[in-house]
């Protein structure tokens, strides 16, 4: 009886850990991309203003209330390579993603995700340090949107485009595109699903155009491009970025 009772017991501590063994080894996962933070929605892009002109500092007013945690990026371009800067007049920090520059002008993006709530009425500033230069900056805020992932830039005689050096790290990020010409003459039209979110041509000495675009990828996988098409006239160089964001 007593061999029975330890038989029993043996037989009842194999199923039980068995049990245990096969409950240690369930788990969950998800396919997020090469990424554990990647966003499960593409991003939504709010357009917050433009401006352009050839006084700085070059300002856009808002004219919706954005709070904080929101993520702002701005699209610049510029005549002249002086350095300059991006603020908001609540005072949070704008970082530079990447700037490429000619020996005429300069394209850029920069962006911020704010610890101030800014208000209607209040600003984003483009400070230059050079006058009647032809200036132009636009403010998008993006939603599902918080680091920045991949940034590359070209500059070329014949036609804007750029293209990132790596694969993205999500399949939804947010791509934006910033492409400028040295002269007051090009217009820009996007292509690849691109939105054309501004394009200007500006005044100033010697003038500068360009031409901001963004896209608001899903099922994005390997490598990134941006290049719009470009009416212009005149011979100057165009300068092309591009960020990507998730």
């Amino acid at each position: 009886m007593g061999n029975f009772r330890h038989l029993l017991f043996a037989l009842l501590f194999v199923f039980s850990s068995g049990a245990l063994a096969q409950r240690a080894v369930i788990g969950f996962w998800k396919n997020a991309g090469t990424n554990g933070n990647c966003p499960s929605s593409p991003p939504v892009v709010t357009e917050l203003g433009e401006n352009s002109g050839s006084t700085s500092p070059l300002t856009i007013t808002l004219t919706q209330a954005v709070p904080v945690g929101s993520f702002l990026i701005a699209q610049v371009a510029y005549r002249s390579i002086n350095d300059r800067n991006v603020s908001d007049s609540k005072g949070n920090t704008w970082t530079l993603a990447l700037k490429k520059t000619s020996s005429t002008q300069a394209a850029a993006v920069y962006y911020t995700k704010t610890t101030v709530a800014l208000a209607a009425g209040d600003q984003v500033i483009l400070s230059h340090a050079m006058t009647n230069a032809g200036l132009g900056m636009a403010v998008l805020m993006a939603t599902n949107v918080s680091t920045l992932d991949l940034v590359n830039s070209s500059v070329s005689s014949t036609t804007p485009g750029v293209t990132t050096a790596g694969n993205v790290q999500c399949p939804n990020e947010l791509l934006i595109g910033v492409a400028s010409f040295g002269l007051d003459t090009a217009t820009f039209t996007p292509t690849g699903g691109y939105t054309l979110n501004y394009g200007w041509q500006g005044g100033g000495s010697g003038g500068t155009s360009g031409g901001f675009s963004y896209l608001s990828g899903s099922g994005l996988t390997g490598t990134q491009s941006y290049a719009p098409t470009v009416t212009s006239s005149g011979s100057d160089n165009f300068i092309t970025v591009i960020a990507t964001f998730y």
